[in-house]
């Protein structure tokens, strides 16, 4: 036969006003933490938004750019190529100056990422050392603290001893038998009887300390090294991309058919003297 006896209410128990007291500090503190990450979200977030709307702009004004002026500069070439690929004698040598020079400034280019991708291995290297030394001085600072961590239990086990001991006469045998048990469980944690193990730890421990921070130390320096490196990469680009121009057409004699040097001459060497000019020729001024 079903039971059919009314099931009993429960009441719900009460908090006491400490524990809502409690449970609302908890509540505020939580909410502060969750503003504060909400803070430095936003702040970054910020940053993002603020480049990425910069950068349309930009790009937008460079499109209008190209818009307006583009066309000229195509008509310019169109026309201008069309004569004086006519009336130059030697347009074929000056079209290899110009691919040479291009060449060389694309090969200053491929160094920088070459030295760029030596960077980022070295980055991720350098953050492997370090947890390596953090881990090492972890290992190293608790063998370290064995000495002072083992008085401790000792003090504290003396402290049970002596508790024990006063339950025991008043014949409080639960109690007592509760602070032996403690003590037990305290004792246990004397793991250590061997000074000689000891020292044998301590020293690996050192010693593998020692080599993380040196690890670390050479790491950074690489990676220092390999910074500079790219930086002194992209200075010689930029400076081969500000002067190429010019340094091309040192190679060009003067006039619509003299001959050309092969090569533009090195910053570093004399220039060859130019032959004379074809008389009566016009000097084409290359657009800006």
């Amino acid at each position: 036969m079903a039971d059919t006896t009314p099931p009993v209410d429960t009441p719900t128990p009460i908090p006491s006003p400490e524990n809502e007291l409690k449970d609302l500090e908890k509540q505020l503190s939580d909410t502060q933490r969750h503003a504060e990450r909400l803070k430095v979200a936003v702040a970054g977030q910020k940053k993002i938004a603020g480049d990425v709307d910069q950068k349309q702009k930009d790009f937008a004004k460079v499109l209008d750019d190209i818009g307006s002026k583009k066309p000229g500069l195509d008509e310019f070439v169109t026309r201008e190529k069309k004569m004086l690929e006519a009336a130059v004698a030697d347009k074929e040598k000056i079209q290899t100056l110009e691919k040479d020079a291009l060449k060389d400034l694309e090969c200053l280019k491929g160094k920088i990422k070459e030295a760029q991708d030596k960077v980022r291995p070295l980055e991720r290297g350098l953050d492997s050392a370090r947890y390596a030394t953090i881990d090492a001085r972890k290992k190293l600072d608790d063998l370290t603290g064995v000495p002072a961590n083992y008085a401790t239990i000792l003090k504290d086990a003396a402290g049970l001893l002596d508790k024990a001991n006063a339950e025991g006469k008043a014949n409080n045998l639960s109690r007592m038998y509760f602070l032996v048990l403690a003590l037990e469980d305290r004792l246990k944690l004397l793991v250590r009887n061997s000074s000689d193990q000891y020292n044998k730890d301590l020293n690996a421990a050192a010693a593998e300390l020692a080599k993380a921070e040196d690890t670390e130390l050479s790491t950074k320096e690489a990676l220092d090294a390999a910074i500079a490196a790219v930086n002194e990469a992209q200075k010689n680009f930029d400076a081969r991309t500000a002067t190429w121009v010019d340094e091309t057409l040192k190679g060009i004699a003067k006039g619509n058919g003299g001959t050309t040097t092969a090569t533009p001459p090195a910053p570093a060497t004399s220039p060859t003297t130019p032959p004379p000019t074809n008389p009566g020729g016009s000097e084409a001024a290359p657009p800006a």
